[in-house]
């Protein structure tokens, strides 16, 4: 469906006036994904950095809590992997994500290259954090 400047559904708001969305705005966004990955980046990141806040007094350096801390520098750096001098250190892997711990900082081939859209799927975050808290689950219960 397309939609035309003008076709706009309402949002009822308490502590403001009621807001007009126009949905080809909505619509063009979405076709130029550039804004969206923006957004959604500054939504996903804080929430990777807070969560690994929350279980890191659980690190094992499991292959996927290694992950999550590399995942949680990139966010931190702006949604992009950087290591530095023997980094990464360890072996690091979710499903088939996996960073080389073999290549040593700026020779590995993922610094500088992006976290979310490029390594892993916004999406896929939830599926990640919901492994990691059964890795977590698992540490629980030895």
């Amino acid at each position: 469906m397309n939609y035309k400047k003008g076709d706009t559904f309402g949002l009822e708001c308490k502590f403001g006036e009621d807001l007009s969305i126009d949905l080809s705005d909505i619509q063009h966004n979405v076709k130029n994904r550039e804004h969206l990955n923006s957004v959604i980046v500054t939504m996903t990141a804080p929430m990777i950095i807070s969560s690994y806040s929350e279980v890191e007094k659980y690190n094992d350096n499991s292959e996927i809590f290694e992950l999550f801390r590399h995942m949680r520098n990139a966010c931190a750096h702006g949604n992009k992997f950087y290591f530095r001098g023997n980094q990464p250190s360890r072996p690091a892997k979710w499903k088939e994500l996996i960073i080389n711990h073999e290549i040593k900082g700026e020779e590995n081939p993922l610094y500088g290259t992006t976290l979310l859209f490029n390594f892993i799927s916004a999406g896929d975050i939830v599926y990640f954090l919901l492994d990691v808290q059964k890795h977590i689950d698992t540490i629980n219960s030895d």
